[in-house]
């Protein structure tokens, strides 16, 4: 019977929660949620929240200062989604954590990957390398936009020269201990993207219906009349810079088709979504999150953004929601899910009137 021993965060305070009466039977376990609720029926809550960035834990005799077992000084920064414990006298990290059940045989996490430069805006060639702390790994990246994996991409050799827009997405593995996280980092070259071709190999030119028999095929080119017109050409450059980019990333087999998310109205799949200010680089941002097709099936189609921990965090914090010139004020800076407005309701894939499409002037009059 645990009645009256005691678990403790605080090395200092080894008396901190107390336990009511629970028998634990030979061999077995007992969960204990460190929630700060204080609760002591079917579940128990300590009084008490465990810092995510370490601290003390110890469980304690009933005496208040026989200390039967402890994490000292403390365990280490945790890691979502990745528990932490002892095996055979010692303490490591769990991918599959077993609450209420035995630990089995862990492995040690690698150290996170260091990508330089970071993701950005570039107009010249520079080079790229990719490095962590741990010794012996083998890190394996992609340029296509999809996750490396231990038999998905290439391998990282040294550094390598970057001169045009480039998805990098990396991961290190290494035998007997956990991977690490993907990485992305996005390099854009505007001078690049104002030219990307009508077609591109390995991507589809599919046809959608915009209006009764009306087809309209999708093609992954700027519009060759206005970027080669000496009016805007000169301008253009700039446009793109005065606003910020949002960069998706994922395998090319997951945009278009029968198990896409952007050809179906219920298929949501894995993103790497990133944020690039050219104005304000501290503001650029990366996160893994879900995607899908938000409204109705267009070719110019809305997407909706879901944060949630099975695809890493389970919020997007930013601070430009808080710096928004409306609204501003009173906006969370964590958010749940975002919506990316196509507007097509206003643009110029209505065909049956054209005569009458206001997307830019309905957007100036919305913002």
């Amino acid at each position: 019977n645990l009645e009256d021993w005691y678990i403790s965060d605080n090395d200092g305070d080894l008396t901190k929660w107390q336990f009511p009466s629970r028998v634990s039977t030979a061999g077995g376990y007992l969960v204990i949620f460190a929630s700060d609720k204080e609760r002591t029926g079917a579940e128990l809550h300590t009084n008490f929240k465990l810092g995510a960035g370490g601290e003390y834990l110890g469980l304690v005799q009933p005496n208040g200062s026989t200390v039967v077992s402890e994490y000292t000084p403390e365990y280490p920064a945790q890691s979502e989604d990745v528990s932490y414990g002892i095996f055979n006298s010692a303490a490591q990290f769990y991918r599959i954590p077993t609450p209420g059940s035995a630990n089995t045989d862990g492995s040690l996490p690698i150290d996170p990957l260091t990508i330089s430069p970071e993701r950005g805006y570039y107009s010249s060639s520079f080079t790229v390398t990719i490095s962590t702390p741990t010794a012996g790994v083998d890190i394996r990246y992609t340029l296509d936009g999809s996750k490396p994996t231990t038999s998905n991409g290439s391998l990282y050799s040294g550094p390598s020269t970057v001169d045009t827009t480039t998805v990098l997405r990396a991961a290190a593995y290494k035998s007997g201990y956990q991977p690490t996280d993907v990485e992305t980092h996005s390099y854009l070259f505007l001078n690049y993207v104002i030219e990307q071709p009508y077609n591109i190999s390995g991507y589809p030119i599919n046809s959608y219906s915009v209006a009764g028999s009306d087809v309209a095929d999708h093609d992954y080119e700027m519009d060759p009349t206005i970027v080669n017109d000496p009016a805007y050409s000169g301008s253009i450059i700039k446009g793109l810079t005065d606003i910020p980019t949002i960069m998706l990333s994922l395998d090319p087999d997951s945009l278009f088709g029968a198990n896409s998310f952007y050809d179906n109205l219920d298929i949501e799949t894995g993103v790497s979504m990133e944020y690039l200010d050219y104005h304000k680089p501290d503001r650029n941002d990366q996160i893994d999150c879900g995607i899908t097709g938000h409204s109705h099936l267009r070719l110019k189609r809305s997407m909706r953004l879901l944060f949630r921990s099975e695809y890493g965090e389970s919020s997007w914090r930013s601070k430009i929601f808080e710096d928004a010139p409306i609204n501003g004020g009173s906006a969370h800076k964590d958010q749940k899910r975002i919506v990316l407005r196509a507007g097509n309701n206003r643009s110029w894939a209505r065909m049956w009137n054209p005569e009458e499409t206001t997307h830019t002037e309905d957007q100036w009059f919305r913002d």
